[in-house]
């Protein structure tokens, strides 16, 4: 009974499967044998798509493998290089530094020997004028000896005028031998210098053409950040105030043409202090802060951007102390406040809300050096700042990092809104001195 209950089923289940192949012959189609024919073709297919992609896994994996090893190898040459890039770097850094301070070393000596030079050439002049005196002297005493023998005098009275005569002649002699010898010193010593100032000079020339050299082997892998200050000559004017003293002022003496709704103020700066003074102050009536570069003795490390007192930003300046020529770029927007700080090219500081939507009105007075109590006065000494400031220059609107980059390499001075440089100065008070200088080297 058992045995032909499974045929059946068998012939149930086999019957279910292909009614629905069957429907479509009751309408006129292919009916049962072609669907059929087409469900093996498909799974087929089916069936060597997916032995091919189990075949091609293997390899596949290991294309993956060595992509990741390759992957991993550029990472790690990639990090060579940039540990080395970051070194050469660090080296260049070191190098322009030592540069900076052979540079200043040379600058001084040239001056010593710019001295020796001066202090020979006026004792010269004291040795001629005093050479002369004693001629003078002795020409006098000559005439009293010729008069004398001529008249009426006593043998020692004519004795003791000869004695003289003979002594001062003596003196004269010995004079003339140390002039002659002086002089052959002073020529010596005038070859020496001329032989020292051409040292001096190749060197500088050698420098030169070292730090060239580093800067174009530095810019195979990336632009460097320092340039070579003989290179810079968009300069013009530089300011030398020599203490901190409240007398020691610039002032412009002109209102900003219009007002500021945005500004670039940039300059080379020098300073031997441990602080970093007051760089401008603009002051109007109601305001002695409108803005402000504030600086002074009690603050060793910080530079603050004062705008419409009380608000202000700390500025870092650890950069700028030490002596040497240091290019600076302050920019402040009144759209979202924004601000930029640099140094040297780079971006010390930068930041928004500063004054968001403020306007800086034309009719203040500026003066550089010092900070302001009133328009033009309440200096003191404490605030003062004490250096060189060096192609200054004032727009009306914030300078583009390139802009700022060709700026501090003396390539381009950019015209659009510029509004002050350091020619607009109508005086300086003090000891403050306004020189011209075309090339930052030239500023001594």
């Amino acid at each position: 009974m058992a045995r032909s209950v499974a045929p059946r089923y068998l012939l149930v289940l086999v019957g279910s499967l292909m009614v629905p192949w069957a429907v479509p012959a009751q309408r006129g189609s292919l009916g049962i044998l072609p669907r059929f024919a087409n469900l093996t073709r498909r799974a087929r297919v089916s069936s060597l798509s997916l032995l091919e992609i189990r075949a091609a896994f293997p390899r596949l994996h290991r294309d993956v493998y060595q992509l990741k090893l390759k992957f991993h190898k550029l990472q790690a040459d990639t990090k060579n290089e940039l540990l080395a890039l970051a070194e050469e770097v660090t080296n260049a850094t070191s190098l322009f530094d030592s540069v900076d301070s052979l540079s200043e070393v040379t600058q001084h000596l040239k001056k010593q020997l710019r001295r020796i030079r001066k202090n020979e050439r006026k004792r010269e002049q004291d040795r001629d004028l005093k050479l002369a005196t004693l001629m003078s002297v002795v020409d006098g005493m000559k005439r009293q000896l010729t008069s004398a023998m001529t008249g009426d005098v006593h043998q020692d009275v004519l004795d003791d005028l000869s004695g003289r005569v003979r002594r001062q002649g003596e003196a004269i002699e010995a004079l003339l031998a140390e002039n002659a010898h002086l002089r052959r010193a002073s020529g010596s010593m005038n070859e020496l210098l001329e032989v020292q100032s051409e040292q001096f000079e190749r060197l500088e020339r050698w420098m030169n053409k070292s730090i060239s050299g580093k800067a174009r082997s530095l810019r195979v892998h990336g632009d460097s950040e320092h340039r070579k200050h003989d290179g810079v000559c968009n300069v013009k004017h530089y300011l030398h105030f020599p203490g901190s003293s409240p007398t020691d002022v610039a002032s412009f003496g002109k209102n900003f043409p219009v007002a500021l709704r945005a500004f670039s103020i940039c300059f080379w700066l020098r300073t031997r202090a441990p602080y970093l003074g007051t760089i401008l102050s603009y002051a109007t009536s109601d305001n002695d802060n409108k803005l402000v570069l504030y600086g002074r003795n009690s603050s060793k490390t910080g530079l603050q951007l004062v705008i419409g007192d009380p608000e202000h930003r700390e500025l870092p300046v650890d950069g700028l102390l030490g002596g040497s020529w240091h290019h600076v770029c302050i920019m402040w927007s009144a759209h979202r406040g924004r601000y930029a700080f640099y140094i040297d090219r780079r971006l010390a500081a930068a930041g928004s809300g500063l004054r968001q939507g403020y306007t800086i009105p034309s009719d203040g007075f500026l003066v550089l050096g010092q900070e302001q109590d009133f328009p033009g006065g309440g200096f003191e000494n404490h605030e003062s700042f004490v250096g060189n400031i060096a192609g200054f220059a004032l727009w009306t609107r914030f300078l583009a990092p390139g802009e700022v980059s060709a700026l501090a390499t003396g390539r381009r001075m950019p015209m659009e809104g510029l509004i002050l440089t350091l020619s607009d100065l109508v005086m300086v008070h003090g000891q403050v001195s306004l020189s011209e200088c075309e090339c930052l080297h030239d500023c001594l």
